[in-house]
């Protein structure tokens, strides 16, 4: 496992918002309340439009593949409708919508 600066990870997913025209970059987590190591992964929430055509399973791929540093990226991929449902709902996503940091 690498140690990555969350200034690293805030320029990675940069270019990721960019290469892949992302509607919203969500980061959550300990690395969105400061809390990190430099070992900690990288919780982000991705919106766009595009993933209305993708099958919610195979959504994160080609993020996965892109993602140079060496820690993991956990990632979840909503279009702007599925994401306006989990805001009303419970959960993981609800307190990261809150909490999270947009990039």
């Amino acid at each position: 496992m690498g140690k990555v600066t969350n200034k690293q990870v805030i320029k990675e997913l940069k270019k990721l918002k960019k290469k892949y025209k992302l509607d919203k970059l969500l980061l959550f987590g300990s690395r969105a309340r400061g809390e990190e190591l430099l070992t900690s992964d990288v919780d982000v929430i991705v919106i766009s439009k595009t993933f209305s055509k993708i099958p919610f399973r195979d959504r994160p791929d080609k993020f996965l593949m892109a993602w140079p540093m060496p820690v993991d990226l956990e990632i979840l991929c909503y279009t702007p409708e599925e994401i306006e449902r989990k805001r009303k709902e419970y959960g993981l996503v609800r307190e990261a919508l809150k909490q999270g940091m947009e990039i």
